[in-house]
């Protein structure tokens, strides 16, 4: 009688644990996925922080974006010598003012690869200059 009973046991964990694995393999890859994807978020917003305090008479405020920009993804161990990273900055115009975009792309290697995630995770992040040119 006992025998049949550990044998129905171990069939039904042999059935189940798969399923588990792969939900927590699941679960790990999108956290990961959306940890990283708030990092990049927080770095094309940190970095554009940092630039627009900067004055544009003494500094080239898309360059300096792009190095505090590559700086905060160095912070958050994105290593961008083994996977692409993308970064721009532009100056533009936002309802008549001056404004920054830092926008970055960086290539997402899968932990597992059983489930599809996106190729590249997207940061943007746009603020006013603070010292605004004034045209009379």
């Amino acid at each position: 009688m006992f025998g049949s009973r550990r044998g129905a046991s171990a069939v039904e964990f042999a059935l189940t644990l798969p399923i588990v694995i792969v939900l927590v393999a699941i679960t790990v890859e999108w956290g990961w996925v959306l940890s990283q994807q708030a990092w990049i978020h927080a770095a094309a917003r940190d970095s554009t922080r940092f630039a627009v305090e900067l004055d544009p008479n003494d500094f080239d405020i898309e360059a300096q974006a792009i190095i505090s920009a590559g700086e905060w993804l160095d912070s958050y161990q994105f290593d961008c010598t083994t996977v692409l990273c993308d970064v721009r900055s532009r100056v533009g115009d936002i309802r008549g003012r001056n404004a920054l975009t830092v926008a970055m792309d960086i290539e997402y290697q899968p932990i597992f690869g059983l489930i599809p995630v996106p190729a590249t995770l997207h940061g943007e992040s746009t603020y006013l200059l603070k010292y605004q040119e004034i045209n009379f």
